[in-house]
């Protein structure tokens, strides 16, 4: 989540940053969809993703801060 919060990402980068294999980035890329947190557009044989809203972006801050306080305690 936090490279779609950066900007739109491609599955194959997704794969490779990841490193997991492309049905399974497809399948969290489902759920997250079916959420309507992201939404996607194909490009050929690419299919690259972004985050769908602002209600979304305020989302993953949210829960990007929550994880950082979550590490930052368990430190």
């Amino acid at each position: 989540m936090q490279l779609l919060a950066e900007g739109e990402v491609c599955v194959k980068g997704l794969e490779e940053v990841l490193g997991i294999s492309q049905p399974s980035v497809s399948q969290h890329l489902a759920r997250l969809r079916y959420a309507g947190l992201i939404e996607f557009e194909r490009r050929g044989h690419l299919v690259c993703y972004r985050l769908a809203s602002d209600r979304a972006s305020r989302i993953l801050a949210a829960l990007l801060e929550a994880s950082t306080e979550e590490s930052d305690e368990s430190s």
